[in-house]
């Protein structure tokens, strides 16, 4: 007897549809079609974004850590697009765009747990901003935010991922912004932040969208080594969420017990660095983006290992050697998910 089950994978604008035959745990293969659909969307967007959004004049600064006037021209426009990695234990203003007449601000903060960015006129008069909460782990998180020339246009992602949920909350009587040149505050010293790129453009030119900023938001997070900056399947008509197995596969304890012995006095609760892998989970390390199941190459948590194969770093553990044979099982594990 046959069974057949559809998976729909939304590549852009093109939905493929494929068919498993065979009965069997369907599981592994709707992860890999799930993953394997995200793959393909990513790719796309990103080509759509780069080297465009390298190159535009629009992007008016550029801070790196080693290179903090990287690009350091005057910003002039009426809507703005903010992408900064920020610690994620960071509390207050992050930076504010503003004209010297108060007229009109544009501002990321973190304000009771939550990343906030705002559109005001920066006098009282009247204010609008859209939240997100903050992601759950790492050291590290990646905001990128637009605010849009026209009252009530936000759009904000923490760690790569749209806000959806929480709508746009207003006091006073929110006004468009005014084509005015712009100072930048950054409040948040240089210890708290690795990098940040500003966006200035008018209403004739087309502001960042979700994808472009998903896009800039994934750059910034690989220049700086920062784990869990998604790409979000709803920019391109996906769920919301990654399904994720409900039952760990047979090699995860082994894979478990290996980042135990191996990692934890530095990627622990006490540990200096993430990211933090201290009772992890399969379904935490799929959805972090820390592995993709099926292709071990391709996860953080393999190709990063002494002795494994891809483009990861290739020096950890850091301090210790660790066996082919431990290497060998962590490639299964994420391998055969």
């Amino acid at each position: 007897m046959r069974f057949y089950r559809r998976a729909i994978l939304i590549i852009g604008s093109l939905i493929v549809v494929l068919s498993f035959q065979n009965c069997g745990d369907f599981s592994l293969q709707d992860e890999i079609l799930f993953e394997g659909a995200l793959m393909d969307s990513q790719v796309l967007v990103d080509a759509d974004a780069f080297p465009r959004l390298l190159e535009t004049a629009s992007l008016t600064r550029w801070y790196k850590t080693a290179q903090p006037n990287f690009i350091n021209e005057t910003m002039v426009g009426d809507q703005y697009s903010v992408i900064i990695a920020v610690k994620r234990t960071y509390s207050g203003e992050v930076l504010e765009l503003h004209d010297g007449a108060g007229q009109n601000a544009a501002t990321l903060s973190v304000v009771g747990g939550k990343v906030r960015a705002a559109r005001s006129d920066a006098t009282g008069g009247w204010e609008e901003y859209k939240e997100s909460s903050l992601p759950s782990s790492g050291e590290y998180m990646v905001i990128a935010a637009t605010f849009g020339s026209e009252a009530g246009s936000i759009e904000l992602l923490v760690n790569g991922m749209v806000e959806q949920a929480d709508p746009v909350t207003a006091t006073g009587s929110p006004a468009n912004y005014d084509y005015l040149s712009k100072t930048l505050t950054v409040t948040a010293t240089t210890s708290d932040y690795l990098e940040y790129m500003i966006y200035t453009s008018d209403a004739d030119d087309e502001v960042l969208d979700g994808k472009e900023l998903n896009a800039l938001a994934r750059y910034i997070g690989t220049n700086n080594t920062i784990a869990g900056i998604r790409f979000d399947p709803s920019l391109v008509g996906g769920p919301t969420t990654p399904t994720t197995p409900t039952d760990e596969s047979p090699n995860f304890p082994i894979a478990k017990a290996i980042f135990d012995g191996q990692c934890l006095r530095c990627h622990g609760v006490s540990g200096p660095y993430a990211p933090n892998l201290q009772d992890l989970t399969e379904a935490k390390a799929v959805d972090q983006g820390w592995v993709i199941p099926g292709n071990a190459i391709g996860s953080m948590l393999y190709n990063t290992l002494k002795g494994s194969k891809g483009n990861g770093d290739k020096d950890m553990p850091f301090d210790t050697n660790i066996s082919a044979g431990d290497v060998q099982a962590i490639e299964t594990w994420i391998n055969e998910m």
